[in-house]
């Protein structure tokens, strides 16, 4: 830079800084444009696929370093077939950001009050959580790798009949299969994790172990394709097809019951679960007496569960309540543990 006077100098840097700030803007309005164009696009894909989309007109923010699309009203409509009417959900709002230098990882909230119909549901389910927040990481193929869902405080009401549920924090996580060079090769597992923590059951659930249940996590790994809706239909199909969820990982506590292991679970002829797991279990005595005291299992039956089980259960390492570690089967209708049949179990309710 020989001859440049000082003067000259310090107007050519400034000259690059002006150049850069307007490249900024330009590109954070470059980026929402963008960002207003992919929403639609993916409306329009899906509502290709068979889904209904709608939303209010988007408000885009977050200026100059982030970007930030607010939606208001967003309704998904899933496809309905002739085995299975379509669920519907219908937001207050939704909140996505993600800043300009890592566009690859986007949070979001889901503020405000939450609706799910379809119809032959006699009331809508209603969910409410303060707050709701999740984020989502994407790939460099533009499809997503993972998703969580963070709720506080979530409240969700099943109705008139089944009451409302609450828990004090509720994590899901979901890893979706990568995409596929090959239609014809196996589908990857796909992975998610639920935990719930200070869940208390509805009022009028009158169980032996009571309504707070203060932890219920898992994960689960789906080795085949999800079933295509909830119906006799679909999911007889997805059974037969071989699908089932491994329960890789299983915790719960509950009154006395404390409970963790691994299994696989599917469904049945009759669409009741059938599965199998191995738990180990602390508590299974206490748990028993209160089965016991509120009728559900003969107190014959169960003073000879208890007997069984103590044979089998193991002292713990550093002393306290003996580990039974034993398998534990839905088969049949029946929820057994070891070879004490504990309770029955349903089909699942179905159309």
């Amino acid at each position: 830079m020989s001859g440049m006077t000082p003067h000259r100098l310090l107007g050519a840097v400034g000259a690059s800084a002006l150049a850069l700030v307007v490249a900024a803007i330009a590109y954070w309005f470059v980026a929402a444009q963008a960002l207003r164009e992919g929403l639609d696009r993916w409306a329009e894909a899906r509502r290709a696929e068979g889904y209904e989309i709608r939303y209010g007109t988007p408000a885009i923010g977050g200026f100059p370093i982030r970007l930030r699309l607010i939606v208001a009203d967003p309704s998904i409509t899933t496809p309905a077939d002739k085995s299975d009417a379509g669920w519907n959900w219908r937001g207050t709002s939704l909140q996505v950001e993600t800043r300009l230098w890592n566009m690859r990882s986007v949070t979001f909230s889901l503020p405000g009050r939450h609706e799910f119909t379809r119809p032959g549901l006699t009331h809508p389910i209603v969910a409410r959580a303060d707050p709701a927040v999740g984020w989502v990481a994407i790939g460099h193929d533009g499809r997503i790798t993972e998703a969580n869902l963070d709720c506080v405080k979530l409240e969700v009401d099943l109705g008139e009949r089944p009451g409302r549920v609450t828990a004090g924090h509720t994590v899901l996580s979901v890893r979706p299969r990568p995409r596929q060079a090959d239609p014809h090769e196996p589908l990857p597992p796909l992975e998610a994790t639920i935990a719930l923590r200070d869940l208390l059951l509805p009022p009028n659930f009158d169980g032996p172990l009571g309504r707070h249940v203060p932890l219920a996590s898992t994960d689960i790994s789906v080795n085949y394709k999800l079933p295509a809706g909830a119906s006799r239909g679909e999911l007889a199909r997805w059974r037969d097809d071989g699908g089932t969820f491994e329960v890789l990982d299983i915790k719960l506590r509950w009154g006395p019951l404390n409970l963790k292991g691994s299994g696989t679970v599917t469904i049945d002829e009759a669409m009741r679960p059938l599965g199998a797991a191995t738990v180990e279990i602390r508590g299974f005595n206490e748990t028993l007496d209160e089965l016991i005291k509120a009728g559900v299992v003969q107190k014959q039956l169960g003073l000879l569960a208890q007997a069984m089980l103590n044979v089998l259960a193991k002292p713990a390492k550093g002393g306290g309540p003996p580990v039974l570690s034993v398998p534990l089967t839905v088969q049949d209708g029946f929820l057994s543990l070891g070879p004490a049949r504990l309770l029955p179990v349903p089909p699942l309710a179905l159309n």
